[in-house]
């Protein structure tokens, strides 16, 4: 079962981080940068949602 109101929320974290940042510049693909956002992004999410953490921007920007 898909939750498309995550999925979109998700969607536009990935776009932003690709606006905000410029990976292509940094030698990678569009969907490489797309997939490595958000496997990162999942991850720490993940790690919150378990230690009943609020967002740590260090901790997700390493």
């Amino acid at each position: 079962m898909v939750n498309y109101k995550l999925k979109s929320h998700l969607l536009e974290v990935v776009v932003n981080q690709l606006t905000m940042n410029d990976p292509m510049s940094a030698g990678f693909e569009i969907n490489e940068s797309k997939e490595m956002i958000a496997s990162v992004l999942t991850e720490e999410m993940s790690y919150m949602m378990k230690n009943e953490e609020v967002f740590d921007e260090e901790r997700y920007a390493e």
